[in-house]
């Protein structure tokens, strides 16, 4: 099965002309505007930015192969409407779109084949806090909602963890609300230095300052895409990782490779060590 991703450019006659001709099975994402393909029993219509609903589409229909059927525009991906489960893959995307369309095309397939963490399991009342690997992530909800999940769904072991809120959920939008309105207040600097978000691995260096509020803003209440964020920097060069807290948990995070270097400051003695 191929799926074919149509936006509002012409369709491409002679792709579908081709794979009939190979008597190829196929199904058409449509995400043009005015839906160009509603009455086509092979389509299903989607809004750009329903990555969770889009690779279910893909998957329930078991596409292996994936092609641009025409131009698709890129989207600003900074305000783009993300479904819940598509939250766990917009990383992925966005790194893909800067490399171009055959490494956004790669990606799909990728996940199509080899998903290691099953996003259907998630609903709206257990939130994706923290991807922080491919076979660790940590959820949010209330006690209920989590004991629910957990009696569901014997996906591994369960660690419990004591916080003083539920943070990067949806549970902590008033708070990001209350964030934004006393943020007015503050005065924010450009960026000197590369300075990633943790959602949608916003760069800070290429933001207006008067959009910093509301990109912290979101952060408060969004997935922290920890695992996405380091193999953006290992995939542009950076091999030394220095952690500043009480502890080297985020280090332990990182890939096991020789190149990797790690520098822990959990002490007055660590720094004393290494300047």
């Amino acid at each position: 099965m191929i799926g074919l991703f149509f936006g509002d450019t012409e369709f491409p006659k002679k792709i579908l002309l081709k794979i009939k001709q190979k008597k190829q099975k196929y199904i058409i994402i449509d995400l043009s505007k005015k839906k160009f393909f509603k009455k086509n029993p092979y389509s299903q219509p989607f809004s750009l930015g329903q990555f969770g609903k889009i690779f279910k589409f893909l998957s329930e229909n078991k596409c292996k192969k994936v092609l641009f059927a025409g131009k698709i525009n890129k989207p600003k991906f900074s305000s783009l409407k993300v479904d819940f489960k598509g939250l766990y893959y917009l990383p992925g995307i966005i790194k893909a779109a800067k490399l171009g369309d055959a490494a956004i095309l790669k990606t799909i397939i990728k996940i199509l084949t080899k998903e290691k963490i099953n996003t259907e399991i998630f609903n709206e009342n257990v939130f994706l806090a923290n991807i922080n690997s491919d076979k660790q992530v940590v959820i949010c909800g209330t006690k209920k909602n989590l004991d629910d999940f957990k009696e569901k769904n014997k996906i591994g072991k369960y660690i419990p963890l004591n916080v003083s809120a539920p943070f990067h959920s949806r549970l902590m939008e008033d708070s990001s609300n209350i964030f934004l309105s006393s943020a007015k207040n503050f005065t924010f600097k450009d960026s000197s230095y590369d300075l990633i978000s943790n959602h949608n691995l916003i760069n800070y260096k290429k933001l207006n300052t008067q959009d910093y509020s509301k990109q912290l803003a979101k952060q408060i209440f969004s997935t922290v895409e920890w695992s996405s964020t380091i193999n953006n920097f290992i995939s542009n060069g950076t091999n030394d990782f220095y952690e500043i807290g009480p502890k080297k948990t985020l280090l332990n995070f990182l890939p096991r490779k020789d190149e990797i270097k790690t520098y822990p400051f959990c002490s007055f003695e660590d720094i004393n060590n290494y300047v």
